[in-house]
């Protein structure tokens, strides 16, 4: 009940925003649709419709089904039209910015047979925030590239506001890599890459674990030199942000699309430096498929801390299958990708193989773990419930 006062919390914030912002174009009961679907994509991260519903319907104590119409109707809602809505997100992009640099970049979705051009604001710790994009099927882009790209320069033009410049490096066609050399040799950029992140941690985290409070966690205990191997996929997503700031490490991630990855990566990466701490984000339906790497840390005595994020859920493949229409099954096809019943006992698993271990179910004690396993030599677990 905790946790859905707190999220019940979180939806009036995001609706509050979102009705400031689109209130006067957006009927209320949009607004609402539009703050549980942005809800439910900050808490699963992900953009599987079926994921977005299960996140919503969590975090709000909602049926999951219900929830789930609610999301995909919302996304066939003819009223919410994104092309128009740019007239509201550009001007507060943007803000009292009197200059901007505009980057503009093309994404292929090779599987959806999409492409999607997005025209992101450069912002001075150079991030990307996106301004407005355009997606469009690849059998129309042969010989009409130009012109979507016209259009959404076009469309940016009609909204920048008054007083603000845009700064064109290369248009369409120019030679992009040489106006970037240019603008480096102008402003006396260094031509062995960007600066580095500045040096800081965040603070250590309290309450409940979430995606954000994980991350905070790793990032204020990374301890230097140490190599990060990332298999927490759904997980995850916010832990790279957080240690952008903190002592020089080396981070090691999936291979294409496969996943089972973690486990072994970082058994290996302890061996090739076993002078260095390795820190691994294990999701808990991956690790199931190279589990028996712990029993190697331990014969090896490695130096391994491995932080199980148990959702209990295979999500990173629900989330595939959702992509290729195959997320309408009945109650036997989703047990498939169930991970409960009876439940996973991680620390269970990593004792029998030798592996010390412990669960943790708020912030402080996950913090204090992770701050232990990186002081004491050899391996250990951390269960984290998700």
């Amino acid at each position: 009940m905790a946790r859905i006062g707190r999220e019940g919390r979180r939806y009036e914030d995001v609706r509050s925003f979102i009705g400031e912002l689109y209130g006067p174009d957006l009927h209320a009961k949009r607004v609402g649709s539009l703050a549980g679907a942005t809800l439910g994509t900050m808490t699963a991260a992900s953009l599987a419709v079926a994921l977005i519903g299960q996140a919503l319907a969590q975090a709000r104590g909602l049926k999951t089904k219900h929830a789930i119409k609610q999301v995909d109707r919302l996304l066939s809602n003819d009223g919410i039209d994104v092309w128009d809505s740019f007239a509201r997100w550009v001007p507060h992009q943007i803000g009292e910015r009197r200059d901007i640099l505009v980057a503009m970049d093309w994404t292929d979705f090779d599987d959806d047979d999409q492409a999607t051009l997005v025209l992101s604001l450069v912002t001075g710790h150079g991030r990307a925030a996106p301004l407005l994009w355009l997606t469009v099927w690849k059998e129309e882009l042969k010989n009409q590239r130009n012109d979507y790209e016209d259009a959404c320069l076009r469309r940016l033009s009609e909204l920048v506001p008054p007083g603000c410049t845009v700064h064109t490096l290369a248009r369409p066609g120019e030679d992009a890599a040489g106006a970037l050399e240019a603008l480096a040799e102008v402003l006396g950029a260094p031509g062995d890459g960007g600066a580095p992140a500045p040096s800081g941690r965040p603070e250590r985290p309290a309450g409940a674990i979430t995606a954000e409070t994980l991350a905070a966690a790793v990032g204020a205990t990374l301890p230097e030199g140490a190599i990060v191997v990332d298999e927490g996929n759904t997980s995850g997503l916010f832990v790279p942000a957080a240690t952008a700031g903190a002592p020089r490490h080396d981070w090691l991630t999936l291979t294409g699309g496969a996943i089972g990855i973690g486990l072994p990566m970082a058994t290996g990466a302890a061996v090739a430096a076993p002078e260095r701490p390795v820190l691994c984000l294990q999701a808990d339906g991956s690790a199931m498929y190279t589990l028996q790497a712990l029993w190697t840390q331990a014969r090896e005595g490695l130096n391994v801390t491995t932080l199980v994020l148990s959702n209990r859920s295979y999500a990173i493949l629900n989330m595939e299958l959702h992509r290729v229409g195959a997320d309408a099954g009945g109650p036997l096809a989703r047990r498939l990708l169930d991970l409960t019943d009876p439940d996973l006992d991680f620390c269970d698993l990593a004792r029998g193989m030798g592996v010390p271990a412990r669960r943790v179910e708020n912030a402080e004690d996950l913090t204090t773990g992770l701050a232990t396993g990186f002081a004491e030599a050899g391996p250990t677990l951390i269960e984290v419930l998700l």
